[in-house]
């Protein structure tokens, strides 16, 4: 775009042809294992076929001398338009590599290129609408506006969605730290790690690990409203305790972090037992989730504790009656069955 306004732009679009060829084949070559740039490959591809373009048109002085920046941002704009219509096939893409650092590195190229493409997409459709209004009120590209808007707008585009990018991430770094979950396979092997915000952005593109803790007294479950800012699931009823494990955290330390959270007085004094790993999907998440049974005993107490003051003792009845009803989370339905089973089961040894 820029090399455009000092040269002609057949040799612009040769010279931008050439360096992306190369730094495509620099990475390839250079970079094991691979992960799909699709930014820096897309990008090769069309101006590759702009320059066979440039070639054949360029004998008969058909190019659009001027047009080159607004031709370029339409013509690279398409894939990635298509690529965020797909997006969440795309976020995909990293499973299908079976080494744990090409999974690694394709999960991070594959969120930074979404990033990316959001940003681009904002800055563009803010100057085609400009372009459009142009058009309408002075019925005419041929002024100062215009020739504003299509020849010089394009590379302000281009450069201001790279400063935006970067802005965004030193604020992000100088506000607060930025706090990392783990990605996992199936089988709850660490693949990578993502940005929490963005797990919640992109909520069933990847599988998180989930820690819940289902509390018990007097043979029945304490159960809460889920909070509004959950991502799924919102004011529904649910098991007391749940976090994300984070990235380097095992799954004691994410226990103990969740308890301390919660009963900061007392949280050294309680034993939640793992009771099970699975892994849940619906249309708004994908989790692989650590399931702990937490008895209190005669601690009763805690649960007037100002922290858990939404939730109440449910017993097998009172629930079984709202089950299948939209009042419980998806989840807790799902595991009901194997809650009640692992209490009854207690019950009946405390009898004996």
């Amino acid at each position: 775009m820029l090399l455009s306004k000092f040269i002609p732009v057949n040799l612009t679009v040769y010279i931008g042809a050439a360096i992306a060829i190369l730094s495509s084949m620099f990475y390839y070559a250079a970079y094991k294992p691979r992960s799909i740039h699709f930014i820096l490959f897309s990008s090769t591809i069309v101006l590759v076929i702009l320059s066979i373009i440039a070639f054949f048109m360029g004998a008969h002085n058909e190019w659009p001398q001027h047009l080159l920046p607004l031709t370029l941002e339409m013509t690279v704009i398409l894939p990635l338009l298509i690529l965020f219509l797909n997006r969440k096939r795309y976020s995909m893409i990293p499973y299908k590599h079976k080494a744990a650092a090409g999974l690694k590195g394709q999960m991070c190229v594959t969120t930074l290129t979404l990033c990316c493409i959001r940003i681009f997409f904002g800055l563009t459709t803010i100057h085609f609408a400009f372009i459009a209004i142009g058009l309408i009120f002075t019925r005419s590209p041929d002024n100062g506006f215009m020739r504003f808007m299509l020849h010089i707008a394009p590379v302000f585009v281009c450069i201001t969605s790279m400063i935006v990018e970067q802005i965004e991430i030193q604020i992000l770094r100088s506000v607060k730290a930025p706090e990392f979950v783990p990605v996992v396979t199936p089988q709850g092997e660490v693949i990578g790690r993502i940005d929490k915000i963005l797990a919640d952005e992109y909520k069933n593109e990847y599988i998180h690990p989930i820690i819940r803790i289902a509390v018990v007294n007097y043979n029945m479950l304490f159960l809460a409203k889920r909070s509004p800012q959950r991502v799924i699931d919102k004011g529904k009823t649910d098991i007391l305790l749940e976090t994300y494990l984070l990235f380097k955290e095992d799954i004691r330390s994410g226990v103990e972090r969740l308890l301390k959270e919660t009963f900061p007085q007392a949280w050294k004094d309680l034993k939640p037992e793992f009771s099970i790993k699975y892994k849940f999907r619906n249309e708004e998440t994908d989790r692989l989730v650590y399931l702990f049974i937490l008895d209190l005993g005669t601690a009763d107490g805690l649960l007037c504790s100002p922290k858990v003051e939404n939730g109440k003792l449910w017993t097998f009845q009172q629930i079984e009656f709202n089950l299948n009803r939209n009042y419980f989370s998806e989840m807790f339905e799902n595991e009901y069955d194997h809650l009640k089973q692992i209490m009854e089961t207690r019950g009946i040894y405390k009898e004996a």
